[in-house]
C-alpha cells in the first residue's frame, strides 16, 4: 500500500492521467480501490510504478486495489 501523502499523490495523479476521473476511488474495510475499469490502458511504465506503490489488479475484475 502507498505509505506516504506524496505516495497517494502519486498514485493518483497516475490514474487521473488514464480517465479515472468519475468515481475515481472507493474503500471497503481494509481495501481501496481506484483506477481506471480497464487498466490494460495504463502504460507499462506507469503498471509497474503503481505495483511498486502497492497496487495491484483487482479482484473483483476492473481497477486496482491495495489493503491499508
Amino acid at each position: 500500500m502507498p505509505y506516504s501523502p506524496d505516495e497517494w499523490i502519486e498514485s493518483f495523479q497516475i490514474f487521473k492521467k488514464y480517465g479515472a476521473t468519475q468515481g475515481l476511488a472507493a474503500a471497503s474495510h481494509d481495501e481501496v480501490f481506484a483506477g481506471p475499469d480497464d487498466i490494460n490502458i495504463i502504460s507499462a511504465e506507469d503498471r509497474e510504478r503503481l505495483e511498486k506503490l502497492g497496487w495491484n489488479e483487482s479482484t473483483y475484475g476492473s481497477g486496482y486495489q491495495t489493503f491499508v
